[in-house]
């Protein structure tokens, strides 16, 4: 039998050891919308130079907070990010859980970011984002530079195409004067690097060479002459190579454009500057 004074010894204990329970499994401080945008934020100033306030404006375009759980063991906080870019032809929409753990000073610490049914650490996102975004850039640039190439092909073998009709029929074939002014506006666009001035040379040189189709159907003799008909060929090999490099520019710029909106990339690629790419070409062109 236990004493008067161990007893209470023992039922103090007893309150206290149950007080303990009781705190322990009081409900864990819940994240919120401008917490999770903050830590986020926070981690990647880290890798980066942009301002905080840019990168928490940016995220809030492109995603959304889904549901949010906090551990009673640990207080972290599991939270589902959505994507807010809809479902196209190259990607789905995608929801992801991210870990935040809060920190001394009642601020969270972004941990973890789950893709491919795995979770990573944060540090993990860093070069993987980077390196597919700057891949993905890069492929549009170059495809860009191709297009630039491919159009000032298509004016040299008009141009071709047209001298020999000049010397077939003894007088300068119509186009001709259309089509060189496009040649020399298109080295004046590429001199500038200008996109506007690109744009409206590409226009004048799709407009110079629309009359070559017809060209042979005015003059017969034409017909009957073998170095017109393959500089003809190579003239429609031309235009087909400026159709095949525009949409092979406008499809770059599509999945960059839409790779920067999706789930894992986007929580970081406004930070380390990856933002959208204007076309600088109509997608009606041609």
């Amino acid at each position: 039998m236990l004493k008067p004074f161990a007893k209470l010894t023992y039922t103090l204990f007893i309150v206290v050891l149950a007080s303990f329970a009781v705190s322990a499994q009081a409900p864990a401080k819940k994240i919120t919308k401008d917490e999770i945008y903050h830590a986020l934020a926070s981690q990647v100033i880290t890798q980066s130079d942009s301002p905080l306030t840019n990168i928490k404006g940016a995220l809030d375009e492109v995603i959304e907070i889904g549901e949010i759980t906090v551990s009673p063991k640990d207080g972290k906080a599991t939270v589902t990010i959505k994507e807010k870019a809809e479902t196209n032809s190259m990607s789905t929409n995608k929801a992801i859980p991210l870990i935040f753990a809060p920190q001394p000073d009642g601020s969270w610490k972004w941990e973890q970011f789950k893709n491919d049914a795995k979770f990573y650490p944060v540090e993990k996102l860093y070069p993987y984002s980077k390196d597919e975004l700057k891949r993905r850039r890069e492929a549009a640039e170059m495809a860009w530079k191709r297009f630039l190439g491919a159009m000032t092909a298509e004016g040299e073998a008009a141009f071709k195409l047209l001298d020999t009709a000049k010397v077939v029929i003894k007088k300068d074939p119509e186009p001709l004067a259309a089509v060189n002014a496009a040649r020399a506006a298109i080295k004046k666009a590429l001199e500038s690097n200008d996109a506007e001035t690109i744009k409206a040379a590409c226009k004048e040189l799709n407009q110079a060479v629309e009359p070559i189709a017809k060209l042979i159907d005015d003059n017969p003799d034409l017909k009957a002459n073998d170095a017109y008909l393959r500089l003809n060929e190579a003239f429609e090999t031309a235009k087909k190579n400026l159709v095949a490099a525009r949409n092979e520019y406008l499809t770059g710029v599509n999945i960059f454009n839409d790779k920067i909106q999706r789930l894992p990339f986007t929580l970081v690629a406004f930070g380390f500057g990856f933002t959208k790419l204007e076309p600088q070409i109509e997608v009606e062109q041609q």
